[in-house]
């Protein structure tokens, strides 16, 4: 609510002095952009500026309201929490390194079940690896139950969000693009992130690059991440992430039976 979908933010030309000492930088150099141009071409610069209007409060509460920073009740053992410092503890430049991304972690499964609460119209459901058990005689001895599901946000944001995620895949300065699939509106995100050095700071030829995406957007049959760790070749996610995403999805929803917006079948 502190933003519009129109609203427009200043991004710097690609660098801004934003403590005396830190700068922050974008990959490609913009000017003013909306919301969504924002999204599609990943201004670090304008998503601090997006985060500035919420505050470090505000910001750490609908972090957390996504479930970052605690560990899914899943049945995995070793599910991480992921790590997320209290706001308090913040500085200036540590909570706009959080706001695109750096400065906390998460596990590709928390990411992903963040995702498919936008994808299910704002409503969050903790992830499951098994959906039954089954005894020796075929019958269910345990059933994963749902439940309801948590609304997060209401269903007219999570909509309007999978809307502007269309452009990071469809339009010309996407950072997506490599995972168009045919016959598909796709709702996605690239994220190439630096790895984090223990001693400080992150490492200058280290990367974590992924895309996450949802298909088909306006009425989401499933959510896939993909995720590598210190790509070679290339460390942009759309580089080495988006082109498994497109040849996964294809083959899954031809497998779910799932028409493309014609009316056909992925092949």
């Amino acid at each position: 609510g502190t933003i519009r979908p129109d609203q427009t933010f200043f991004c710097e030309e690609g660098r801004w002095q934003y403590t005396p000492r830190h700068a922050i930088r974008d990959t490609k150099r913009s000017g003013w952009l909306d919301v969504t141009e924002i999204l599609a071409v990943s201004s670090n610069i304008c998503t601090t500026k997006i985060y500035e209007t919420l505050g470090k409060e505000s910001l750490y509460k609908w972090i957390q309201r996504f479930h970052f920073g605690e560990k899914p009740d899943i049945q995995l053992p070793a599910v991480s929490a992921g790590l997320l410092a209290d706001w308090q503890k913040w500085s200036d430049i540590q909570a706009a390194n959080v706001s695109f991304g750096q400065g906390m972690s998460a596990s590709p499964l928390q990411v992903a079940a963040a995702f498919a609460a936008l994808a299910n119209g704002g409503v969050y459901y903790v992830p499951s690896l098994v959906e039954e058990v089954l005894d020796a005689d075929g019958q269910a001895i345990w059933t994963h139950d749902p439940g309801e599901g948590e609304r997060i946000v209401r269903k007219a944001t999570a909509d309007t969000v999978m809307d502007m995620l269309t452009a990071v895949v469809h339009t010309k300065q996407g950072t997506g693009k490599n995972a168009l699939i045919e016959g598909y509106r796709v709702a996605g995100k690239t994220s190439t992130a630096q790895k984090a050095n223990p001693q400080g700071g992150y490492f200058e030829d280290q990367y974590y690059a992924s895309f996450i995406g949802a298909v088909p957007a306006k009425d989401p049959a499933i959510v896939i991440l993909v995720s590598v760790d210190n790509p070679e070749g290339g460390h942009f996610g759309n580089e080495v992430a988006a082109p498994t995403f497109a040849r996964l999805v294809t083959r899954v929803l031809a497998y779910l039976g799932v028409p493309a917006e014609n009316g056909q079948l992925p092949v």
